[in-house]
């Protein structure tokens, strides 16, 4: 058994973890929860170091943990436990706020326009020897951001997490458990770069080495994968339209 996350949209994240061998005696297996779309990953066991903005956020012990939903709005993100719709807490943000998972089983990167911030559902699973322990905290947005002009797609792929940013046509690429105490080193960081900021995308591949778009604000056809040394080992022109999607609306003037 594994935990496991799952996206919900452009606008909303299912954090699900299904329980591991409990601590407890006689504890029961957590079930999956319900969602819209598949996308599923595989995340690695998450830290148990508190990243909530401000200090360490109080947190329980629990048999198993239950799923939260994290949803965007106008005006912030909200996270929900997903079995009894209980709202666990709000957090007010401006902006177009597109949720993605960071790969860890425990956070979400918020496309925030020029910045991915890294938010905290509170779910803790704690690896000890053979077993886990499973901890709940109160979810929140860390002060933890990684600078992105036109912060867009992130993948979660073969242990890896890959940012893009469609402003400058930037790649970063970090380990999934690089998030896990709720904070970014920069030698946690493998940077690539296109050579045109346009809308694409990244993802991590098996071998390490990393499949990346090129193009421009006008076109996007050519498809390459790079080594971390940022050598094209392969490529293809023939992709008209690449990674192509409605982009989100501008942010709304203030009356």
């Amino acid at each position: 058994m594994h935990t496991s996350s799952r996206t919900l949209t452009f606008s909303g994240l299912v954090v699900a973890a299904l329980a591991l061998s409990a601590c407890s005696p006689g504890t029961a297996e957590a079930e999956p929860a319900a969602e819209n779309s598949a996308a599923a990953t595989t995340p690695a066991e998450a830290s148990s170091s508190p990243s909530a903005s401000g200090g360490s956020a109080e947190r329980q012990e629990v048999a198993s943990l239950t799923p939260r939903v994290v949803l965007s709005y106008d005006g912030g993100l909200m996270t929900l436990d997903a079995e009894s719709g209980e709202i666990l807490g709000t957090t007010e943000h401006e902006g177009f706020l597109r949720l993605n998972n960071a790969g860890d089983g425990r956070h979400v990167l918020v496309s925030d326009s020029d910045v991915f911030r890294l938010f905290d559902t509170g779910l803790i699973d704690q690896a000890h020897g053979d077993h886990s322990h499973y901890y709940e905290q109160a979810p929140a947005l860390t002060d933890t951001a990684l600078e992105a002009p036109e912060a867009a797609h992130v993948v979660v792929h073969e242990g890896k997490t890959a940012l893009f940013a469609d402003g400058s046509g930037a790649i970063q690429v970090l380990d999934s458990t690089a998030f896990s105490d709720g904070s970014v080193e920069d030698g946690e960081v493998e940077r690539h770069a296109t050579e045109a900021a346009h809308h694409g995308v990244a993802v991590p591949l098996t071998d390490g080495n990393l499949l990346l778009t090129q193009g421009t604000e006008e076109s996007r056809d050519t498809v390459q994968v790079v080594t971390p040394a940022g050598e094209v080992v392969a490529e293809t022109t023939d992709c008209p339209g690449c990674t192509a999607r409605p982009r989100p609306p501008p942010p709304r003037k203030a009356t």
